[in-house]
């Protein structure tokens, strides 16, 4: 079953309807909403971000505790008076309604109390599966006896053990990766270095600064060529035909925003051997198109191939034109896999059914660029500048024609 989400009237966005594969591709021109759906997608995943766990931070009547993380996640200037939210997986559905409601208000001036028109979000949430039933039943329970054991009546004691164990049997909190992502920049100079990041993005980064941390040992980041050690919490790297080590700090571009992406990668699939997913926006960030194409393919297999999701946002045509030959691989192999394999390794090959792909429009809505007749990409959809461009040229071209 693959996950749906549905967004009407919220930020850029005037009404899409996704289903999300393991492996997910948004394009579209600036300002179209990619961000926008990523991280409500994040909002949608976080247990605490769906249902009041019991803790001290207690939503108001007028408040949702997904407002809440709308606000941790810097989505709050995005909402409407008619913004609409729903996400379904296997294990829940989520509908999330903004509504036009009365608030009591004291008055000073009149000492009395009037009504005044808020936006306030209602949310709706329904387990689809047994294991989320009973998950919610013993949280219940946890809180009930919580506030029996609490002097102030408020159940924020539960067991920090039911969410790393309970919670995190069936709920899958993604990482982030917004293109702001190199190692060393954040922390060297602090919060106030990226303007408007939002807590929940930080919170991203300082998760990610200690996953870094455990990579004491040389490491081969395999889609750069290089090999990487973290040394006090400071990144090292070095071409692996040479011997010196050099800071992160002073490397390309390209090694400071790739690295975090396959670094996590690593933990994920080979340390913790858990399945996560990954929300990365413009993977293929300051690399050479050679370097974009090695970078998909390897997460493809260590990532999606394995078991673990990936949203990835993205303005390049090498990427859909990467996945594209992944696609066709598969497609190929399943009836020459031994002459399909001499061209594209098994390990990159992409299962279609695995795969969704969709261009936010300027308009609000959304394409489905998935062909799913052909099962491929409909790349020539990010590649329409070239054809203007193209158009340009020959334009050009009949001009001097023209004259001679």
């Amino acid at each position: 079953m693959k996950e749906k989400l549905v967004i009407k009237n919220f930020g850029p966005i005037k009404s899409v309807e996704l289903e999300l594969g393991r492996m997910t591709v948004l394009i579209g021109e600036q300002a179209t909403g990619k961000s926008t759906v990523a991280k409500l997608l994040a909002v949608c995943r976080y247990f605490s971000y769906i249902y009041w766990d019991g803790g001290i931070v207690i939503p108001s009547p007028n408040e949702s505790i997904f407002s809440l993380g709308l606000n941790e996640w810097g989505l709050t200037e995005a909402i409407k008076a008619d913004s609409y939210i729903y996400y379904e997986c296997k294990h829940y559905s989520l509908t999330v309604e903004n509504e036009v409601v009365k608030i009591p208000v004291h008055d000073d001036d009149t000492n009395s109390v009037i009504l005044e028109t808020e936006d306030v979000f209602t949310e709706k949430l329904t387990p689809l599966s047994n294991e989320f039933t009973h998950l919610l039943e013993n949280l219940e329970t946890l809180k009930r006896k919580s506030r029996s054991e609490s002097n102030f009546g408020v159940g924020w004691n539960v067991p920090i053990s039911f969410f790393k164990n309970d919670v995190a049997k069936i709920m899958d909190n993604p990482f982030y990766l917004p293109t702001e992502r190199g190692l060393q920049s954040i922390f060297s100079l602090g919060k106030s270095s990226i303007q408007n990041i939002s807590d929940s993005l930080f919170n991203q980064f300082a998760q990610l600064d200690q996953i870094a941390r455990l990579f004491k040992k040389e490491t081969i980041i395999e889609p750069l060529n290089i090999t990487y050690k973290n040394i006090d919490g400071k990144g090292y790297i070095k071409k692996n035909n040479e011997e010196r080590f050099f800071s992160l700090f002073s490397a390309a571009s390209g090694y400071q925003s790739t690295i975090p992406v396959v670094l996590l990668a690593k933990y994920y699939s080979e340390i913790r051997r858990k399945n996560k997913t990954f929300i990365i926006e413009e993977p293929e960030l300051n690399l050479f198109p050679a370097a974009q194409q090695k970078l998909m393919q390897y997460m493809v297999d260590i990532v999606v191939n394995r078991g673990s999701s990936i949203l990835a946002t993205t303005h390049s045509p090498y990427v859909l034109a990467s996945f594209n030959n992944m696609l066709y691989a598969y497609q190929i192999g399943q009836k020459k896999p031994n002459e399909t394999a001499e061209i594209v390794d098994q390990r990159h090959w992409l299962n279609p059914d695995d795969v969704s792909a969709y261009m936010l429009l300027p308009d609000g809505t959304c394409e489905n660029i998935l062909d799913t007749e052909e099962n491929m990409i409909k790349a020539e959809k990010i590649d329409e500048v070239s054809g203007i461009l193209n158009e340009q040229f020959n334009a050009l071209l009949n001009i001097e024609f023209d004259k001679k």
